[in-house]
């Protein structure tokens, strides 16, 4: 796998969005800053950050508002769960 500057590939986590009449599973690298870039298929899609009021904010990319909505679930449970990560 390609070592991205800033993110960390051993933190990745992988995540199930649904869109009407299909499911996705997207790949989801944080970086040491709050970022995350939204993977699939090795393709990257954009990229997003948490507020801290837990909010997902699009960085970067074409991911629509439900596709960061559902987003912001999987990462505010990856952010909580691994909160030392990030200071």
């Amino acid at each position: 796998m390609l070592q991205l500057p800033g993110y960390i590939p051993q933190r990745q986590f992988h995540v199930l969005v649904s869109l009407p009449g299909e499911e996705h599973n997207f790949t989801v690298l944080p970086d040491t800053s709050g970022r995350f870039r939204v993977m699939e298929h090795g393709e990257v899609l954009g990229e997003v950050s948490l507020t801290p009021e837990n909010k997902c904010v699009r960085q970067s990319g074409n991911l629509k508002k439900n596709v960061v909505n559902q987003l912001e679930d999987h990462i505010k449970n990856y952010y909580h769960e691994f909160k030392n990560l990030f200071g």
